[in-house]
């Protein structure tokens, strides 16, 4: 009866990936057959004819894994799976849909090894390149670089390895450079234990005199065998397959002696030297260091951790999907990552370095700043200087000397604002970071950029310098033309340099010499078929490689240009560059942004400015001066001088108009929420014996001490700098009885021995102290102890009460002599601290009005600040790009009002007043009178609607950048 049962119906699998979209999408009018790849995730889940059934099919589909060459990479069903992208309430728009895929398309216009996989993303500033990016980043989670080509005939390499098998001397040397960590493994143990034993067979299996025959064989043995070695680590066994690919491959080229020729050519060393680095699916984000917390803000807003952690990174929490140098992992900062405690703090372990490259493999997405690669192109020039490298021999990939970047084949390399390094004003850092970008290995290569050309790309006379701009972005992608041809890492340096001289001579020759001839011809009055053809050359160029969308392609509120003429009263026989009157230059133009913003309050608006200078040294000037008018409400991104964490927090506070901060258990005061220790200065002081006081020191302040203690540890106290009132001696310090509120906020003026006057009463200003059994159980005693040791030398003291015991405090200044002074956490050294710690406290937030942003010309470039409402420019520029940056901070996607541009300038009372400013709405190019501006848009080549265009105006790089016509959106493309 048993046997007659029929057999168990099993259900049919559950349509996956792209079946499943195609099933769920059959008979629906209102899709087509491709609406996956132009559907945001939240789009399709929120289709009005999906079912609830289908919408949790989506959510739930399983990721599966892709096995690369040597680890496993996870891969999303299809590209753009719901759940890895999401955008804002509208989702992308219809422009960053088009421009996906045409990215998608120049990705997969090639296969071949080395070819050109990328190009340039130049939609114009302020149409959401970072979000397009991502999108792109998350819809090919799971692809692996392609393997590179092998240079060699296999029959011929198969054929010779047979006859030298038998011998197997001959092959000694590639075999054992292969099992380099085998061996190293292997000898960690002794020789009787099974872990030897284990290694040491697989050792005996690879090494000559085998029964293989083929190396295809004895390279699938030890893939084989070191899944077999269980007492490998994963990323061992991960090295130990590589090591042995180079090591075959290496031996290949040796036996195959009629191909041996391309190996030598720059494409075969190439691939060679890739077979050597560790292949990963991550894409790599170079961004400047003004941009790494926009970043990391997009990446926590787009990126759906929640829907990654499953299967990617370590598969429970997030951990391994993103990093950000400086913030670390996405789980320790992104909203959608799990708390791990009941308070919902997330512990803080952010590195200034870089991780392993066995670590940084796994991630999907890494952003670095250029500072970073700046440092490891140096690190990397000084270890080449100091150690010769042979021809074959990468080295990168086995050397932990070089940087992780270096040790890693990237699935895609994006450098956002490229035109900074390109032509930056820190020639320096773009010299070193642009050298590293170009030597890093990745199958496809964008730079973004909304002005790939810096300087007024409507002025013929910088026509030569955009020029070469635009070869040094053709060399970071490796044109196949005009791009980089000798890796400096496989070559040496003469050879590497000759080379690049070379491509740079090949493009001036077919591409800028005659484009900048045209030129000049048609300024002349003529051109002819040559002048249009060396134009056409260099737009069919720039087709090739670029992706492009315009303002005017959108509807945006136009910006409002204003100028505002600021009056400023010389003394008499002042001179202008005192700093007398270029301080009250300063106090005039707070004043104005100060009139701006009572004017708009008056009108019961919530004004939101941006003040911006050229000139970093005159913005903080104003933003002295417009602090001191306002009493606060200021915030600053300046991240050369806050850093990136501070200058972010800033940006936060100004956009949110609230303060977030961690108040320090120990001394009160507010903290940064990312401290780990208390930044406060406290001093330490001893107290003097002075008429009135001997008897309140000995018994008041130290009743609970021996006579013997008072002398030495008793008169010894913490203070904040704020309780001197008065200075008795100072080295420092012209004459006693000077300003103390100046000596106190200075540290500059603090010298070990001054002796000035301490309030030492209670003050509501100042946070309340800890009782005396408080500190006993925080580790007080062994504080006393470790200072006694080390003869009081020591930071370690504590923030203990000033009057222990029922005693009074004296309300009288005290006189105290300075003796030395640090930061509160370093003050409390956790060798005897034992109390609560800084970055265990919660996070308090108060509501702040903050209505002013001081804006750097470091930060003009790619941030997102579309709720502004004015932008006060404290001088005219006259660099047409750069001023489209920044009022492109504001004119931007998402912009739900016209913003305010307010030129401000300044005047001597009396004398003669500066020119207005007038702006191309088109080009941003200014000038005198507003009827010049007007014809100039007439006949500016940026305006679709311009008559009468001088024909010379055709051969400037605006017009050719507006022959970049924008991609159709696939839709429109297809149907």
């Amino acid at each position: 009866a048993a046997d007659a049962r029929p057999p168990r119906r099993r259900l049919a699998p559950s349509p996956r990936g792209e079946a499943l979209l195609k099933y769920w999408c059959t008979g629906r009018p209102c899709l087509d057959a491709r609406v996956s790849h132009y559907l945001a995730p939240h789009e399709l889940r929120a289709l009005p004819c999906a079912s609830k059934t289908w919408r949790g099919h989506l959510a739930r589909v399983d990721y599966v894994f892709a096995r690369g060459a040597a680890t496993r990479q996870p891969h999303a069903p299809w590209p753009h799976f719901p759940g890895l992208f999401r955008g804002d309430v509208a989702g992308l728009f219809p422009h960053q849909l088009a421009t996906l895929a045409a990215m998608r398309r120049l990705e997969c216009a090639t296969t071949t090894f080395g070819g050109l996989r990328g190009g340039v993303l130049a939609d114009a500033p302020g149409l959401g390149k970072t979000v397009t990016v991502l999108a792109l980043a998350l819809a090919t989670a799971g692809e692996l670089p392609a393997a590179p080509e092998a240079f060699w005939d296999r029959g011929a390499v198969d054929a010779a390895f047979a006859a030298l098998a038998k011998d197997g001397l001959a092959l000694n040397k590639e075999v054992l450079a292969g099992l380099r960590g085998l061996l190293d493994h292997r000898d960690r143990f002794r020789r009787a234990t099974a872990p030897f034993r284990e290694a040491d067979a697989l050792l005996q299996a690879a090494t000559p005199p085998f029964h293989f025959r083929t190396v295809g064989a004895l390279e699938a043995r030890v893939r084989r065998g070191a899944g077999s070695v269980k007492t490998m680590t994963p990323a061992a066994r991960d090295d130990l397959r590589l090591d042995f690919a180079h090591a075959m491959a290496i031996m290949r080229c040796r036996l195959d002696g009629k191909r041996r020729a391309a190996l030598l050519g720059p494409a075969g060393r190439r691939a060679l030297a890739e077979r050597a680095v560790k292949p990963t699916g991550g894409t790599l984000i170079v961004v400047p260091d003004a941009l790494l917390d926009h970043w990391r803000t997009q990446l926590a807003r787009h990126v759906d951790l929640r829907r990654m952690a499953p299967s990617f990174g370590n598969g429970f929490d997030g951990d391994g999907c993103v990093f950000v140098h400086g913030a670390d992992d996405a789980v320790h900062w992104h909203p959608d990552a799990r708390p791990v405690n009941d308070s919902g703090a997330q512990p803080r372990r952010a590195r200034a370095w870089l991780p392993r490259a066995a670590e940084l493999r796994r991630y999907l997405l890494v952003v670095v700043p250029f500072s970073v690669c700046e440092q490891a192109a140096k690190d990397e020039r000084d270890r080449r200087d100091a150690r010769a490298r042979g021809l074959y021999r990468h080295g990168d990939a086995q050397d932990a000397a070089a940087s992780p970047l270096l040790q890693l084949r990237w699935l895609r390399l994006v450098v956002d604002e490229g035109h900074e390094l390109a032509g930056g004003e820190d020639a320096d850092l773009g010299a070193h970071a642009s050298h590293l970008v170009s030597e890093l290995f990745a199958e496809r290569r964008w730079v973004v950029s909304g002005t790939p050309t810096t300087g007024d790309v409507d002025d013929p006379a910088v026509v030569q310098a955009h020029l070469g701009q635009l070869q040094r972005l053709l060399r970071w992608l490796r044109h196949p033309r005009y791009g980089l041809d000798v890796d400096p890492r496989l070559d040496d340096a003469e050879t590497a340099g000759a080379s690049a001289e070379a491509r740079k001579r090949a493009f001036d020759s077919e591409i800028a010499a005659p484009f900048r001839a045209a030129m000049d011809a048609a300024r002349r009055g003529g051109s002819g078929a040559h002048g249009e053809a060396a134009r056409a050359a260099l737009v069919d160029l720039l087709k090739s490689i670029c992706v492009r969308h315009r303002k005017t392609d959108l509807s945006l509120p136009p910006p409002i240009y204003e100028n505002v003429e600021v009056e400023v009263v010389q003394n008499e026989g002042e001179a202008l560059d005192t700093d007398a009157f270029q301080w009250r230059v300063d106090e005039a133009l707070a004043a104005r942004v100060a009139e701006l913003l009572d004017s708009e309050r008056s009108k019961r608006r919530r004004p939101k400015i941006a003040v911006f200078s050229q000139h970093n040294g005159d913005l903080a000037s104003v933003a002295e001066a417009l602090y001191a008018r306002l009493g606060g409400g200021i915030a600053e991104f300046d991240v050369q001088r806050l850093g990136h964490g501070l200058s972010a927090r800033e940006l936060q506070r100004f956009r949110t108009d609230e303060s977030r901060c961690r108040k320090c258990p120990r001394c009160g005061r507010d903290n940064d929420v990312d401290a780990r220790l208390c930044q406060a200065a406290l001093l330490e002081v001893t107290i003097l014996d002075a008429p009135g006081l001997i008897a309140a020191r000995g018994d008041a302040l130290h009743s609970d001490l021996e006579p013997a203690a008072r002398a030495s540890a008793g008169a010894r106290v913490l203070i904040e700098p704020e309780r001197i009132v008065g200075i008795a001696d100072a080295a420092r310090v012209q004459g006693v009885g000077q300003d103390a509120a100046t000596y106190a906020n200075d540290y500059r003026l603090w010298t070990p021995g001054d002796e000035v006057l301490v309030n030492l009463g209670d003050d509501p200003m100042f946070a309340k102290r800890d009782d005396a059994a408080t500190w006993d159980a925080r580790g007080s005693r062994a504080c006393y102890d470790l200072a006694e040791s080390r003869d009081f030398e020591s930071a370690d003291w504590f923030f203990g009460p000033l009057a222990p015991g029922a005693h009074p405090r004296p309300q009288a200044p005290v006189r105290c002599r300075l003796d030395k002074w640090a930061k509160c956490g370093q003050w409390h050294s956790p060798r005897w601290y034992k109390g609560p710690k800084l970055d265990r406290q919660p996070i308090v937030v108060a509501r702040d009005d903050v209505p002013v942003l001081c804006l750097t010309r470091q930060a003009s470039h790619g941030l997102d600040l579309s709720y502004l409402t004015h932008i006060v420019l404290l001088e005219p520029i006259r660099d047409s790009a750069l001023l489209e940056q920044v009022v492109s901070r504001a004119h931007r996607v998402g912009a739900a009002q016209s913003v305010r541009v307010m030129t401000l300038q300044t005047f001597v009372a009396g004398g003669e007043k500066p020119e207005k400013t007038y702006i191309c709405d088109h080009c941003y190019k200014s000038f005198a009178t507003n009827e010049a501006a007007d014809a100039h848009m007439l006949k500016c080549s940026r305006n679709p609607d311009a008559v009468d265009v001088p024909s010379w105006k055709r051969y400037t790089m605006s017009a050719v950048f507006d022959e970049l016509k924008p991609p159709p959106c696939g839709w429109a493309a297809e149907g």
